[in-house]
């Protein structure tokens, strides 16, 4: 099915050539919103963390998915950038940045978050040849070399000095020109370095730069500078970006060479794409994708005109993250970026969704479209459209096709919802057989659902409310046998609306239908039947059976809307089902096809699955994977070529298998920020919090940025909490008044993919005593209690035994006071002055007994103030503290029962309890305490749903019983919050 043009008209030609041409989806702009310091990005790399880099003409920016980091020059500064003008950026063994400034060169350790500057100094030997800086490059071994705006530099990194390599005006020898821009090594490790005025070779013998004429006597380059420099892979070429000329394919060995000229000849700089491609930077024309294998290109634009396109025509270069997206540096736009993993779908749009689809012999693509009739796609992408025409005897019946098959003469039998219609494909003529209840030969109902031809020649007709027809061709004489369900016959169809009539393999036929599965039976001429049974595991999971598929092992896969996925031996008659614990997530599925790897493909209305039989688990695909909708009908194929298709509610989905994999790697796990009392501390593995310092928050990020609002997250404080913690998409944790001692903080998190991984940095958490708590206070306290004995002891004197007796009563007051003012400290939020999560604990297993025991209804909201983040970021940590306090007072004033609990459960939540509340009169106190949020009218101008400050309210409630848990009302109350969030914040969601 790869047709040169029409079929996803020029989309699928482009697919065929990968990357090297516009990609199906968007471009998204990436800078001053997401906080990068400048909109003019020289270089883009990632370490081996994870992190991003951006270097920008305003300082380095490092990017977490959710937070940039930015380090900019601090005058009188001695840890701190040269200059703010970052020319160029090498990632050096993942652990260290060189960047090129315009005030010299910077060796920036990402551990230490320490610079270390190398600069020109006039009239002093060693030093840098200029202090702006053009590239840097480590060599194979293992020198680094620096590029200037006045020569090349080899650095001696143990003494910090630098030997130069001169321009010398008037001279045949040494540097072409004065200005440095690439470097690479051939094949044969040797340096080949590129400047504003030709193509030089480093002859290490000599130690000394030999010009390309020198190196090729007779031979010249193309003139212009040479601006970029590779070699691909198992290629002994170079490839040069040449200004004013284009790409130059070289042969180092001889000095010939090929010239390729490009859509704008201002080339400025060379990266390595996809596939073999060369990513051609350009001052100005864009960004050019060159495939060496063809000897084609294609350019990408800007276009002010639309906000899906290249963010500046002046690029500085490309950058593919370990996400495989392509990001691409402009100066002035910003940062481009794409994820080249969406073409691994095409799509094809329709007027409606796709019920059926079929592929003739000669390779052309018929699509049933529900009230759009029937279109034709030949194999050289010519469409061809039939549809209902009341006035005209010689169209389509109707307009809504449910299924297609071909006959022997190669006519197409359409089922449509006004009787059957047949189309010659040679001449496009149209007969119609219509529902006639007067003629022998009709149909009982003029919808047919399906229509399948046996080995025979019999027509088996599958009816939307008169169940199953078997007859001769229609027009032939031969009786017709008509098949019912009728509960009080044993044998008979189990319901009469047929979805589906299938001959497989050994000519066998099956009819799925709207009451469960049935296999017709010819020697007793009825039918063996599987139905959903609520009390029995191993029956259908649902009635409702959409589509049944004979694999290449022989096995049968039956579709069920309701049921997900079953797995039957014809034989036994055994089934064994796969569902939501296998990792389906939507069980309204409706068909499902094989590729030639033997993997299932299962198109559901939630999404695209696949699914490994011999693992038995399932991979989804959803929009953030490049589906351009998440929802499918029930018309699919497999093409004769082995892609896969499927129908869609507007359109139809093409899958190139060979392009997709079943598990995406797992992403890198990154603890991105510590903070104690709001205030950020260094990242180590241990940390030391006084016992003042009593609220501490850990962040982390799944550094996989294809969609950061899309990663989830878990964590666990072992020590205090007893199981993981099911974060969702949150992606920092806090913890307030922990008693003293030592605890583990650990995190995991999972890409859009649902892949997870768990990080391997661990951060050992000590919480010291209160001095009246610590070890040498409970001695002082025993050493005065023994004393008072000692003393009461030894007096004679009663009065003297009196006083000493009441002091020491007083000092035992004292201390029951100190204690409970240190429990009372201890159950209370620092920041807010309300009940913390410790007392929430508390509260909870009493309420949750006393509501069983009672058999009354409890209930629970979480609530999170929206967009807080934002908040905190944009007026600062006072001032976000300030909001917190002004929440939380709010809240717990807006309550009316003294039952009524309000508590910090940690960050920007808070957990309310309900005593006697079911979950409509749970809502009434949502709605009313979101309300009074609002009237506080408080500003926040990052909001992203309204003006002010607002809460997102999530609601549970329910009766408790012995076999549930407060746990499990807290989760349903969590994921409402995470679907009122989802849903566009400032919103009350309940569960259920």
């Amino acid at each position: 099915m790869r047709f040169a043009v029409g079929f996803l008209g020029i989309l699928l030609l482009m697919s065929e050539l990968g990357f090297s041409l516009e990609p199906l989806s968007p471009w998204e702009s990436f800078g001053r919103e997401e906080g990068l310091s400048g909109s003019s990005v020289t270089a883009i790399a990632q370490d081996e963390t994870g992190y991003l880099w951006f270097s920008t003409q305003s300082g380095l920016n490092r990017w977490d998915g959710y937070t940039m980091r930015v380090w900019q020059k601090e005058p009188f500064s001695r840890n701190t950038l040269s200059h703010n003008l970052i020319q160029t950026m090498t990632l050096d063994h993942g652990k260290t940045l060189w960047l090129g400034t315009y005030g010299g060169l910077d060796r920036f350790d990402i551990a230490t978050e320490n610079f270390t500057s190398f600069r020109h100094q006039e009239g002093v030997p060693g030093s840098l040849s200029h202090n702006v800086v053009t590239r840097i490059y480590r060599d194979g071994r293992g020198k680094l070399w620096v590029g200037t705006l006045d020569g090349l530099n080899r650095m001696d990194e143990a003494k910090g000095t630098f030997q130069t390599f001169p321009y010398s005006e008037g001279s045949n020898d040494g540097l072409s020109g004065k200005t440095v821009r690439t470097m690479a090594e051939d094949g044969q490790g040797r340096l080949w370095v590129g400047s504003s005025g030709g193509l030089d070779l480093y002859d290490a013998v000599q130690d000394k730069l030999l010009r390309f004429p020198q190196v090729f006597p007779g031979k010249v380059f193309p003139t212009g500078g040479v601006m970029g420099s590779l070699r691909l892979p198992g290629d002994t070429s170079l490839w040069l970006a040449v200004w004013g000329q284009g790409l130059v394919r070289l042969n180092p060995a001889n000095g010939d060479y090929e010239v390729f000229p490009l859509s704008d000849e201002r080339l400025f700089g060379l990266n390595r794409g996809e596939a073999g491609d060369l990513h051609v930077s350009t001052w100005g024309g864009g960004l050019v994708v060159f495939r060496p294998s063809t000897g084609t290109s294609f350019t990408f634009r800007n276009d002010p005109l639309r906000s899906d396109t290249l963010a500046h025509n002046v690029v500085y270069g490309t950058f593919q993250d370990r996400g495989g997206l392509i990001w691409v540096a402009t100066n002035g736009g910003g940062v481009s970026r794409y994820n080249p993993r969406q073409q691994q779908f095409q799509y094809l749009p329709t007027i409606g969704k796709v019920p059926t689809l079929y592929q003739t012999k000669d390779g052309s693509l018929w699509i049933g479209v529900y009230n759009g009739g029937l279109v034709q796609v030949d194999p050289h992408g010519v469409q061809k459209t039939w549809k209902h025409d009341a006035k005209n005897p010689r169209s389509l019946s109707n307009d809504i096709i449910n299924c297609i098959t071909e006959d022997s003469q190669g006519q197409l039998w359409l089922g449509t919802n006004g009787g059957v219609s047949i189309v010659n494909p040679a001449t496009g003529a149209v007969q119609r057989w219509s529902v006639d209840m007067k003629a022998a030969d009709s149909l009982p109902d003029e919808v047919v659902n399906s229509l399948a031809i046996d080995q025979k020649g019999q027509f088996w007709f599958g009816t939307y409310r008169s169940g199953v027809v078997k007859m001769p061709k229609p027009g032939t004489p031969g009786p017709a046998t008509h098949y019912l369900a009728d509960a009080k016959v044993p044998g008979s169809l189990p319901d009469n609306l047929v979805y589906f009539v299938h001959q497989d393999r050994k000519e066998r036929i099956w009819v799925g239908t709207n009451g469960g599965l049935a296999l017709y039976r010819p020697e007793t001429d009825d039918f063996q039947v599987w139905r959903y049974n609520p009390e029995d595991p191993k029956t259908l999971p649902s009635n409702t059976v959409r589509s049944l598929l004979e694999d290449s092992q022989g096995r049968f896969w039956i579709v069920t809307n309701g049921g997900g996925l079953s797995r039957l031996d014809p034989e036994t008659g055994m089934l064994e089902n796969f569902g939501l614990k296998e990792g389906l997530t939507s069980l309204s599925v409706y068909s499902a096809l094989e590729d030639s790897a033997g993997l299932l493909w299962i198109a559901s209305a939630n999404g695209l699955f696949s699914f490994r039989p011999e693992s038995r688990t399932f991979r989804r695909y959803t929009m953030a994977d490049g589906l351009t909708s998440a929802e499918f009908s029930s018309g699919s194929l497999k093409s004769a070529e082995g892609e896969l298709v499927f129908g869609g509610l507007k359109g139809v989905l093409l899958i190139y298998p060979g392009r997709l994999s079943m598990a995406d790697a797992q992403p890198l796990v990154a603890l991105t920020d510590v903070q104690v009392l709001g205030q950020s501390r260094p990242i180590a593995p241990r940390l030391t919090l006084g016992w003042q310092e009593n609220a501490v928050t850990f962040s982390f990020s799944a550094l996989d940025f294809r969609d950061p609002a899309k990663n989830l997250y878990a964590y666990q404080l072992e020590g205090f909490d007893k199981t993981w913690i099911e974060a969702g998409t949150r992606h920092e944790a806090t913890y307030t008044n922990l008693w003293p001692g030592t605890y583990r903080f650990r995190f995991r998190g999972a890409n859009p993919a649902e892949v997870w991984a768990e990080s391997t940095q661990t951060l050992t958490l000590e919480v010291e005593a209160a001095p009246w708590a610590s070890w040498y206070a409970v001695l002082a306290y025993a050493a005065i209690l023994v004393t008072m004995v000692y003393l009461f002891q030894k007096s004679r004197i009663t009065r003297f035994l009196s006083n000493k007796v009441a002091e020491l009563e007083v000092l035992r007051s004292q201390l029951e006071e100190a204690n409970s003012r240190l429990d009372q400290l201890a159950r209370l939020d620092g920041l807010t002055g309300i009940p913390n999560r410790r007392a929430l604990d508390t509260w909870i297993s009493e309420e949750w007994a006393r509501a069983l025991r009672q058999r009354q209804p409890m209930a629970v909201l979480m609530m999170d103030i929206d967009d807080f983040k934002r908040y905190n970021d944009f007026y600062g940590h006072l001032a976000g503290d300030a909001c917190l306090k002004a929440v939380a007072g709010t809240l717990a004033a807006s309550l009316l029962r003294t039952t009524d609990f309000c508590a910090r459960y940690g960050g920007e939540e808070f957990v309310v309890l309900l005593h006697d509340t079911d979950l409509e009169g749970a809502r009434i106190v949502a709605e009313r305490l979101m309300e009074s949020i609002d009237e506080l009218a408080m500003p926040h101008q990052m909001a992203s749903a309204v003006d002010h400050v607002t809460i997102s309210v999530g609601v549970s409630a329910e009766i408790p019983t012995s076999d549930r848990s407060f746990t499990d009302l807290l989760q349903q109350a969590d994921q409402a919050l995470y679907q009122a969030k989802a849903a566009g914040r400032h919103k009350v969601f309940t569960a259920g």
